[in-house]
């Protein structure tokens, strides 16, 4: 898996998995209460590509170990 980190100030991503960006003053852009993401998917190039806000990855590795723990 080839995972790096992105910010939103040179790369120009944002998070797949929310919807926390909100309308500057101008209406015209989001801003983000984040600086970065991390961006993965598969080494070979081929298959899912995404990006995550560390909020997001939290959650997401909070309700893994939930289902783990319950197996």
């Amino acid at each position: 898996m080839d995972v790096k980190i992105s910010y939103l100030k040179t790369d120009n991503g944002s998070c797949n998995f929310c919807n926390r960006g909100e309308l500057n003053k101008s209406g015209h852009g989001l801003v983000y209460p984040y600086e970065f993401v991390y961006d993965f998917g598969r080494s070979s190039g081929n298959g899912l590509r995404a990006s995550i806000c560390e909020d997001c990855l939290i959650e997401l590795t909070t309700k893994v170990n939930i289902i783990n723990d319950n197996e």
